[in-house]
């Protein structure tokens, strides 16, 4: 197992249409090895979805996951088809976001390229809130 540390900084922009996330994140043991990624969150009127696109650093590839929340369970849950991820084989991913505790949220990703049978766990991040000047 390998465990990073980073940051997520989130705000609404765009007069609050999207919510935007800049993460920034490295191996515990090598901080000069960084990894950042944008993400834009917005609601679609028109699906009843939620749409959210992935812009990463020093790589062109632009992901778009469609999710919907369950307000019972406190989730966000997205899936995404990322034609050619790898340069050959297609994946299928999705991402469960619990929400329950406010100050630690859990994100866990998993993936299944098109010529693997079973899905994988890549990756799971936990959130912890830091105070901020503005929301203690």
């Amino acid at each position: 197992m390998r465990y990073s540390e980073g940051t997520y900084e989130i705000a609404p922009v765009l007069d609050g249409t999207y919510l935007k996330a800049d993460m920034a994140m490295h191996r515990k043991e090598d901080p000069t090895k960084e990894r950042s990624f944008l993400i834009f969150t917005t609601f679609n009127p028109q699906s009843g979805k939620y749409e959210q696109t992935y812009f990463y650093s020093r790589w062109a590839l632009r992901v778009t996951e469609t999710g919907e929340y369950d307000s019972q369970a406190k989730e966000y849950r997205t899936t995404a088809f990322v034609a050619l991820e790898d340069g050959t084989r297609d994946e299928n991913v999705r991402t469960i976001t619990r929400l329950s505790d406010p100050n630690n949220i859990v994100y866990t990703h998993y993936s299944r390229y098109a010529d693997e049978k079973s899905e994988r766990m890549d990756v799971q991040i936990t959130l912890t809130r830091v105070g901020h000047p503005l929301f203690p």
